[in-house]
């Protein structure tokens, strides 16, 4: 209540003048009408009744932040100091900036951070960062290649596309296998997706494709077209391998991963019939 009387009072201060008069419950009976609807109306009667939910009172002072954006990106005395070699001053954190500069490198203007897979990261921006995150989290992931636009493209090229998996009795085993490892990743990610289930199993297909295998030690699309997939996100926010595949012709690089599909496809079934007998030897340990 003491809320309230402050409320009032403050309320009061803003009025020239003003009265308290008391009113009497005869006159006053719209305050508990709510109270009373479920006794008076009759209990066969179905009335629906709008009622509206406050979550908050009606006098709570809402926190307010004063929060401030800042263009200044935390790499900035790394990027400074791979630059010029130099700090503005010896302390602490210019020793805790030297030790940090050794696990990154600059390649052109961009800051990248030496992995200890050997992999270059490219360290982003704020603005960099929410863009990366809008194209992973709100792609459309759409049927790109089963489009009325791809069909049409398809049939004036005389391009038989077919979208029904082939009868191959002696691939049987693996399309359960594949099947198998498909379900189990859906599952995980329908569980989470509730009513946007569809947008769900294209980046379930996609992942798999891009997934390295481990008895052949490639990717289902790297067996196709002889090369590694490139995603939208490194065509707009440029990286190392983009970076030096730009300066190619791209033509050219295409033609010659093709030429080489058959020898990757080879190497692959190499490694397939490796895993199994290694496979066998195991089972055969232990049997």
């Amino acid at each position: 209540m003491t809320q309230y009387l402050t409320k009032v009072r403050d309320t009061l201060n803003q009025l020239e003048e003003w009265v308290i008069k008391r009113i009497p419950r005869i006159k006053n009976v719209q305050v508990d009408a709510l109270a009373r609807v479920v006794a008076m109306l009759p209990v066969k009667e179905a009335i629906l009744l709008p009622v509206h939910l406050q979550t908050t009172s009606s006098i709570t002072i809402m926190p307010i932040c004063n929060a401030r954006e800042t263009d200044a990106k935390w790499t900035h005395e790394i990027e400074n100091y791979l630059r010029i070699g130099d700090l503005l001053e010896e302390s602490n954190h210019a020793h805790k900036v030297r030790v940090q500069a050794a696990h990154f490198t600059l390649i052109g203007d961009c800051l990248y951070r030496r992995s200890f897979g050997g992999l270059y990261l490219r360290c982003l921006a704020n603005t960099e960062a929410q863009y990366v995150l809008v194209e992973l989290h709100e792609a459309d992931n759409g049927p790109q290649f089963d489009s009325i636009a791809f069909r049409t493209f398809c049939s004036e090229l005389k391009i038989k596309n077919l979208y029904s998996t082939p009868c191959y009795a002696q691939s049987n085993g693996q399309a359960k296998a594949t099947n198998k490892t498909l379900l189990t990743a859906l599952k995980k990610r329908l569980e989470k997706a509730k009513g946007k289930w569809v947008e769900e199993p294209p980046s379930v297909l996609w992942a798999y494709q891009m997934t390295l295998r481990c008895p052949i030690r490639n990717t289902p699309f790297s067996l196709t077209y002889g090369m590694d997939t490139v995603i939208p996100i490194e065509i707009s926010m440029p990286t190392t391998r983009t970076a030096v595949q730009g300066q190619r012709n791209e033509d050219q690089e295409l033609e010659r991963h093709l030429h080489l599909a058959d020898d990757v496809r080879g190497s692959a079934a190499i490694q397939m019939a490796s895993y199994q007998q290694r496979a066998t030897t195991y089972y055969n340990r232990r049997a």
